[in-house]
Formats: structure tokens, C-alpha cells, sequence
């Protein structure tokens, strides 16, 4: 199939969604005559011992396939054409896709109308991750600084790459494994850590603690005021005996 960009896609659409069926087919007969003449003679040396419905087309037509499909379609309009069109191009995709199945995401469907498991949406995450973090480490885009609305838009691109940046990171966290869970005890020095083990939190801390009313953990992290540590989103209070775990993630995340 030949490739065409979506400009020369528009601009021969231009060019020819004016003409009739009658013109259309004119045209094709001239283009396909003139490709005959230079296939005769590019092939002249031999010619004569090939019959003329056996040349074969760059995109392996013979003449008498393309006299084959003028008889066919030379009495259709031109609404019955593109609607024979669309239906081969449908079932085109629907091969495509029982073809390439198994790299398909499963339910694809269901993530155009919103509905996406978390197997889904992990392997989607998968599949942007690096483009994502490309743009996300972008600090300047080049623009024609005379021009307000490039000027605007390279601004609002500064915004989404830090977003973006946000989400890479937030989505290597929580790809990465448990190091410790367990229950938070203070230790002699004021700061807070988890009991058996030798890691503690300091101030700016990433960690996930338990909650009760949820039934799940929450991420989040640990800072110091009014003289003893906090876990930032939770009531101020006694935070020994709580329930946390901590990932083998080194950056801080909140």
C-alpha cells in the first residue's frame, strides 16, 4: 500500500472531491496508460514474449485485474464507493487486530470508555513510561519567542513536563518492592523507626502507614514540628504503634 502523509491525503482530496465519476475514471484510464507506455518500454527487449494481461503493476496488478475492477465499480457512485471503502478498511483492521492480538491490551474496548483494570492500566503506564520521563527531565523548549500563543503553549509544556515528571516518579516508587514493614516504636534519640529492624524516619521522610478506616495504605511522609514527628494527613497525636511499611526507593516522592 502506498504511504501518503495526512497533508498529501487532504490535499488530493482537494483535488479531486469536486470531479465526477465520469472525470475520476477518465483520469485513472490516463494515469494507468501512461504507466503502461513506460512499462512497455522499460520491458521492450522482452515484451514480445510476455502477453500484455500478464505486465504486472508496482502493486502487482495485472491489465486485466485493473479492467477486471473498472468493470466492477464503473457503475457505482461515489457515496457507494467510499462506503465500500470504509467496510475493507473495517475488515482490514479486524485481521489486524485477530493477527496482533497478543499485543493487544486485553479489553482495549473497555480503556477507550474509561473502564480500566489495574492490569490495564500498568501495562498502558508501560508502554508511555519512557517518553514520559524524555519529557518530564525537558527544563526549556525552543520557541519563536515573537510569537504569543508558541510563547503560551511552551509555558503550559513547562507545566506538563513537571506533571509528567511527577507521575514517572510516583510510578517508579510504587514499582518498586517492600523493604521493611512493621510497627513504629520512638527510639532514644527522639526519632521514629520500625521495631527489629535498624531503618528510622528523619524529617522528609517517604513513608506508607496503615489506615484503619480504609483498610489500606496510605502514602505519605514524615515531618517534625512542635517538638516530636508527625505523619503528614493524619491527626496529630501519639503515631507509635502504627502500622507502616517502606519501599527500597532512595528519592523522595510528597
Amino acid at each position: 500500500m502506498e504511504k501518503k502523509t495526512m497533508a498529501e491525503l487532504k490535499a488530493q482530496h482537494e483535488k479531486y472531491k469536486d470531479k465526477t465519476m465520469k472525470e475520476l475514471i477518465k483520469e485513472r484510464k490516463e494515469r494507468l496508460k501512461k504507466r503502461h507506455t513506460e512499462l512497455r518500454e522499460k520491458y521492450k527487449h522482452f515484451l514480445g514474449e510476455v502477453e500484455e494481461e500478464e505486465i504486472h503493476f508496482m502493486d502487482g496488478k495485472t491489465i486485466a485485474d485493473l479492467k477486471a475492477q473498472h468493470e466492477k465499480y464503473k457503475d457505482k457512485t461515489m457515496q457507494e464507493l467510499i462506503k465500500m471503502r470504509k467496510e475493507r478498511l473495517a475488515e482490514g483492521q479486524n485481521e489486524l487486530r485477530a493477527k496482533y492480538k497478543h499485543l493487544l491490551i486485553e479489553g482495549e474496548e473497555e480503556v477507550v470508555e474509561g473502564k480500566v483494570n489495574l492490569k490495564q492500566a500498568e501495562r498502558l503506564m508501560g508502554k508511555i513510561y519512557y517518553n514520559a520521563k524524555h519529557l518530564g527531565n525537558v527544563n526549556e523548549f525552543e520557541v519563536n519567542e515573537i510569537d504569543v500563543e508558541e510563547h503560551f503553549r511552551g509555558n503550559q509544556m513547562k507545566v506538563i513536563a513537571a506533571h509528567l515528571l511527577e507521575a514517572v516518579k510516583l510510578y517508579e516508587y510504587i514499582d518498586t518492592p517492600v523493604r521493611a514493614e512493621g510497627t513504629l516504636y520512638q527510639r532514644s534519640d527522639g526519632r521514629y523507626g520500625i521495631k527489629d529492624t535498624d531503618i528510622y524516619f528523619a524529617s522528609g521522610d517517604t513513608i506508607e502507614y496503615w489506615d484503619e478506616g480504609y483498610g489500606s495504605y496510605e502514602l505519605s511522609r514524615i515531618e517534625y514540628k512542635d517538638d516530636d514527628y508527625y505523619i503528614v494527613g493524619m491527626h496529630r497525636g501519639q503515631i507509635a504503634g502504627l502500622k507502616v511499611r517502606i519501599r527500597a526507593y532512595e528519592k523522595p516522592i510528597l
